[in-house]
């Protein structure tokens, strides 16, 4: 487990028992069946952030990873993510999927306006 060569920060919120924000970057290399069956490079770097949207329901808005290291002697790995979510919206708790899915495009559609009438 690479937990003890992490090192970072953990933010909570202590009224709703949640985890608001993770960071952590590993000290150093991490080995795995002794580094015969791969490891993780020291540097590697993993955030998260969760935020807020209504009481008692919590979305993240920020996931990214940063690690790269060895698998089996012979492959290279890396793990390479940087995920933002942000705009929020609560929908009516009888949604369908499918109801889900035309508000999607539809605002997909609207987006797609916007940033085409952006570039003109």
């Amino acid at each position: 487990m690479a937990l003890h060569a992490l090192s970072g920060v953990v933010l909570i919120d202590f009224r709703e028992k949640r985890l608001a924000r993770f960071s952590g970057t590993l000290t150093q290399q991490v080995n795995f069946g002794h580094g015969l069956l791969g490891h993780l490079n020291e540097g590697g770097v993993i955030e998260v952030t969760r935020v807020r949207l209504s009481p008692g329901q919590w979305g993240t808005s920020l996931f990214r990873t940063n690690f790269d290291g060895r698998f089996a002697l012979f492959k290279n790995i890396g793990k390479h993510l940087d995920e933002t979510r942000n705009n929020f919206e609560p929908v009516p708790p009888d949604t369908d999927i499918q109801r889900a899915l035309e508000q999607i495009v539809r605002k997909s559609a609207n987006l797609s306006q916007t940033t085409q009438g952006d570039i003109e």
